[in-house]
């Protein structure tokens, strides 16, 4: 009950900032799919690689370790209630959907990407990629997110 309370607050904060076409083609769906995803891109050194999409409906993660990280491979893992509860909590806070859409500073070519993606009933809300300067908020959730990876695939090393 607590989580589908979460969704719906979720799904109504995300609403607001979207457009009335996009509302109304939210609204006559009859599924109710929360996703939040991270992917972390390559640099030119040991930059971890590695991409996870969180159902918060589900309550499952879904991982893949690409390089430079203690878990290769695919992995599917579960979300605990309170896991859940944090993540939109945290999406909440930062106010996801109206963060830009870009974080970066062209000139600076080596550093990585930290890709995050809200999705509701299989449609993109937001998409933000985050190379340089953005707000602590989207950082505090990039971090949230690399912390509930490691507490679920059991590793201690940090990225």
């Amino acid at each position: 009950m607590i989580r589908k309370t979460y969704i719906i607050g979720l799904l109504l904060l995300v609403l607001s900032a979207c457009s009335p076409s996009v509302y109304r083609e939210l609204a006559e769906t009859d599924q109710n799919q929360v996703e939040l995803s991270i992917r972390r891109t390559e640099c030119f050194g040991q930059c971890p690689v590695y991409s996870a999409r969180f159902d918060l409906s589900a309550a499952k993660i879904f991982y893949q370790g690409e390089r430079f990280v203690a878990t290769m491979g695919i992995r599917e893992e579960p979300l605990s209630q309170d896991q859940v509860s944090e993540i939109i909590k945290k999406i909440e806070a930062v106010r996801y959907a109206e963060l830009e859409d870009v974080y970066d500073h062209p000139p600076v070519s080596d550093l990585p990407s930290c890709i995050t993606e809200l999705t509701l009933n299989g449609k993109r809300i937001k998409q933000v990629v985050h190379r340089t300067e953005a707000p602590e908020g989207l950082s505090s959730l990039e971090k949230l997110l690399d912390n509930v990876l490691k507490v679920q695939l059991g590793e201690t090393a940090t990225y």
